[in-house]
This record gives C-alpha cells, structure tokens and sequence, in this order.
C-alpha cells in the first residue's frame, strides 16, 4: 500500500469537492430541462413509468438494466433462495429508478408540500410524538455511547428507552 500525505489526501478532497459539484450542476440542469418540457410536477408524473424506462433505466449498468426486464418466473421447489434474491435486487434496482425520478421532479418543480391535516389536534399530536421520537433517538445514541455513569444501569436505562420508543411506534 502506498504512504498516505497530506498533499495527496488535499488533492482527493479537491477531486471529490470538484466531482460533486459537477455532479450537483448536472441535476439542476436536467431538472431545468424537465421543467421546461413538461410545464408542471402533475404533466411529469403522468409519464413516469415511461420516463424512468426512457431516461434513468438506460443510466444504469448493464446488470441492473438486466433485471428490470428480467422476467422472474414463479419459484419452484428448492429454488425459493435464487428467486427471492433475484426478486429483491429486481426492487432495489426499481427503488433506485423512483428515487432518482423523484430527485429530477424536485430539481425540476421543488419540492411537494404536505397537505396539512384537517383536524389540528390530530396534527398536533403527530408532531409532539414525532418530537419525542427524535429525542428518544438522540438518548438512545448517546446512552450507547456512554461509559461507566455512575449509579446508572447503562444496560437497563438503554432497554427502557427503546420500550419507549417502540411504544410510539
């Protein structure tokens, strides 16, 4: 392996900082196209399937392009393990394919306001437990973390947490 210096590693980051911004300029100006093309998010999600078969499959490597038109048969005996594996790296390649869709619709139009709940109590409570959530999360990362408190059951303290995170679901 060869020694690592700081000249080399300030050359990476420069390459890397460069590349993602180049790579950043290219979604803005592919999303500038698509809004030009199609006018509005609602004209351009009436052709996603198409659009994602036309523009984003085609930019994937020629394996995943494999699998969407893979057509999987059913799983016969004994065969249930290679069918499975076929059939989920099949959907990661289609999640891929909506998530950069998804990222061209919000270059393009912005992003989707959420429609704001018409009964605000209920409203008010997906937020004070989204928060609890949150807070939870950030103890559970913190107790995890921590070392030797003393008179606290780290363990238990921990066990107790989750208990209440999963109780919100």
């Amino acid at each position: 392996m060869s020694e690592i210096n700081f000249s080399g590693i300030v050359t990476a980051v420069k390459n890397a900082v460069s590349g993602s911004e180049k790579v950043e300029n290219a979604w803005k100006n592919a999303g500038e196209m698509v809004a030009e093309f199609y006018g509005t998010r609602e004209a351009f999600e009436e052709v996603k399937k198409q659009f994602i078969a036309d523009a984003i499959i085609t930019a994937f490597n020629k394996n995943e392009q494999e699998l969407v038109r893979l057509d999987l048969p059913r799983a016969k005996k004994g065969e249930v393990d290679i069918y499975e594996t076929s059939r989920k790296a099949r959907k990661a390649v289609i999640d891929k394919a909506g998530k950069y869709f998804g990222r061209i619709a919000t270059y393009a139009f912005g992003k989707t306001e959420k429609p704001e709940s018409e009964e605000t109590e209920s409203a008010g409570e997906v937020t004070q437990v989204t928060k609890w959530q949150k807070a939870l999360t950030t103890m559970l990362g913190q107790v995890e973390k921590a070392e030797g408190v003393e008179g606290v059951d780290l363990i238990k303290f921990h066990a107790q947490l989750k208990q209440a995170l999963s109780i919100l679901g």
